[in-house]
């Protein structure tokens, strides 16, 4: 009997520590996407009337997609993200790079023409 309640202690503070560390990590990506184009009204004022183009580069891992999302979900219709990346995305899911298959992704995007 004193083994399930020391696993149930367990599990409870292992949901707890969960809880935590992903409220922490909810506010870290609150905090990483502090950009004018995403939260300065007249920022994104603006950027609704203009034609702004925004090219993301960095390094894996660097939070790109994540911010690409995030100007998706502002700008609803207005925003078309082009990303080779998505070209790998599998029907599950999963990424698989095949380096032998960019050459294709820039064809198919190479007469593309979004409509505002």
């Amino acid at each position: 009997m004193a083994g399930k309640k020391s696993k149930s202690k367990k599990k409870k503070l292992v949901r707890s520590l969960s809880r935590m560390i992903s409220m922490e990590q909810k506010q870290k990506a609150k905090d990483m996407m502090d950009f004018p184009f995403l939260n300065d009204d007249n920022t994104v004022q603006h950027v609704k009337k203009s034609k702004v183009m925004m090219i993301m580069r960095g390094l894996p891992g660097s939070g790109k997609s994540t911010i690409v999302k995030a100007i998706l979900d502002k700008y609803k219709k207005g925003a078309v993200a082009c990303s080779a990346d998505d070209h790998f995305l599998q029907e599950d899911g999963s990424y698989e790079f095949q380096r032998v298959c960019l050459h294709l992704y820039s064809l198919s995007q190479e007469n593309y023409s979004p409509q505002f």
